[in-house]
């Protein structure tokens, strides 16, 4: 019986993740390409793939698997994977095709005190605004005290979302109709009372990729690097082992 082991993890970029399917491609290792979108990867798959997709771990975006002759790798891709595919050998046309296109994609990102707004025509910021606002931090008092900071910190919560949801469709209005996707960066925990008092995100709907930035302050700065972190895919290596 073979075992699986990971043998790494990494984030590479989009050129890194197409220099690898080049060198795949000149070693002629690969057997088969799997296919799996976000709602397939949330049922049953596979019984040869239940291994490779439990380790690899939850992806918003689907799967791309490469069987391959002395190794398997699992590639989360930037944006959602459209179709379930299991095609023979190397057959990476359709990721191919995913990371070379030029999507039009808004990015928000929020902390509580800062957000960050942007749009992207392929890797290339065409739109950005930054804000912030006065938020409280916790209150350790009791009683009647502490309720009445919690009604005010919520307060001045309300009034942070809904001036970064402004912003959010001002930038957005130029692209509106031309925008592929919407990625947020924001605390999960905070992700639903954020689109709750956001109404314009909200009904994006499918534009908004169950994705998650992990930006610790949310800026110019971090905006000036972003299309690397959009693009992004996570990869996973497997070694085949004999039991």
């Amino acid at each position: 019986m073979v075992a699986l082991e990971i043998s790494k993890r990494y984030a590479p970029t989009k050129r890194k993740i197409l220099a690898l399917l080049d060198e795949l491609e000149a070693s002629r290792t690969c057997r088969q390409t799997v296919y799996l979108t976000p709602d397939s990867m949330a049922g049953p798959v596979p019984e040869e793939l239940a291994g490779v997709v439990r380790q690899a771990g939850r992806s918003e975006t689907g799967l791309v698997v490469l069987l391959c002759a002395d190794r398997i790798i699992a590639i989360r891709p930037p944006f959602p994977v459209t179709s379930d595919v299991r095609g023979a050998g190397l057959a990476t046309s359709h990721l191919v095709e995913i990371l070379d296109s030029d999507f039009v994609v808004g990015v928000v990102l929020l902390r509580l005190g800062r957000f960050a707004v942007a749009v992207l025509e392929g890797e290339n910021l065409v739109a950005t605004k930054t804000g912030s606002g006065h938020v409280k931090s916790r209150h350790r008092a009791g009683g009647s005290s502490q309720r009445r900071f919690e009604r005010s910190g919520e307060r001045l919560e309300r009034e942070f979302f809904d001036r970064a949801c402004a912003t959010v469709q001002a930038v957005f209005t130029s692209v509106d109709a031309r925008l592929d996707y919407v990625i947020l960066g924001v605390e999960r925990h905070r992700l639903r009372a954020f689109l709750g008092r956001c109404g314009y995100l909200d009904a994006l709907g499918s534009k908004l990729v169950d994705r998650v930035l992990d930006i610790d302050r949310p800026g110019q700065r971090a905006l000036e690097g972003i299309a690397a972190e959009v693009w992004k895919s996570r990869v996973t290596e497997f070694t085949l082992a004999e039991e």
